[in-house]
């Protein structure tokens, strides 16, 4: 059998080709959900830098304050909330939020310490959010959680310079986060703001049940930097949806 000669690639090639598979190079994503959903969600731990990167993703090169109405004003394309190695991303609303809620079942747990709400505490805060029915902050969830589950977190609170009830607040709206009830709702003043799922997104098609996707636990790993996949086979970004040719990185 005859051995093919290595490829032979020049720099400009490389940084060509990882440019395009970024979406950093050539015609951009015709709008912000579309550039968003090629890549699996923008981390987002800041909205505007967040915003930043699908400018650049996109036809136009819009600012990011032209984008950040896409999070504010209704119909509201993209959402913001927790996802890959449990850190802020943007998605598109539509095509991937429950995707990401339902591929969580297939990453390891994260990196935060401590026991979690148990699922009466959570619901007992979605019914609290209910009532309140505007977007809230973590104190709005201040009484919720049952002084056994205060008491568990008293030393990690104290580690973390915050009340336990400030941390088992915030603790609840996270998990009501990963569950897909809810997601971030920009700030009020230096507070961070939630707003629940059915009242952001009111026309938004959730289904009643969510099968896991294919692509989250080759493609997005649990925590850690993302996996780049095998080069040049691959035609996928380091955090995004498999195309043809794709096959998963592997170390060593």
């Amino acid at each position: 059998m005859t051995r093919k000669a290595p490829l032979e690639l020049a720099e400009e090639q490389v940084l060509w080709f990882r440019a395009r598979r970024q979406g950093l190079a050539g015609p951009g994503a015709p709008d912000a959900a579309a550039a968003a959903r090629a890549i699996v969600g923008a981390q987002a731990q800041k909205a505007v830098p967040a915003l930043l990167g699908l400018s650049q993703r996109m036809a136009g090169r819009p600012t990011a304050a032209d984008l950040s109405r896409l999070l504010s004003d209704a119909p509201r394309p993209l959402v913001r909330t927790w996802g890959q190695r449990e850190t802020l991303h943007l998605y598109d609303a539509a095509a991937d939020w429950s995707e990401v809620v339902a591929a969580r079942a297939q990453w390891a747990p994260g990196g935060r310490r401590g026991p979690m709400p148990d699922a009466r505490t959570l619901d007992k805060g979605l019914r609290t959010m209910r009532r309140a029915g505007i977007p809230v902050d973590r104190d709005a969830l201040f009484g919720v959680v049952p002084p056994a589950y205060l008491k568990k977190i008293e030393e990690l609170a104290a580690g973390s310079g915050l009340s336990a009830e400030r941390l088992a607040a915030a603790r609840v709206l996270w998990c009501l986060a990963l569950r897909g009830d809810l997601c971030l709702a920009g700030k009020s003043g230096a507070k961070r703001m939630h707003a629940l799922r059915e009242d952001w997104y009111p026309d938004l098609d959730w289904p009643a049940t969510i099968d896991p996707p294919a692509w989250p636990a080759a493609t997005c790993p649990p925590t850690g930097p993302p996996r780049p996949p095998t080069w040049p086979t691959s035609s996928a970004p380091a955090c995004g949806r498999p195309t043809a040719g794709w096959r998963p990185w592997r170390p060593g």
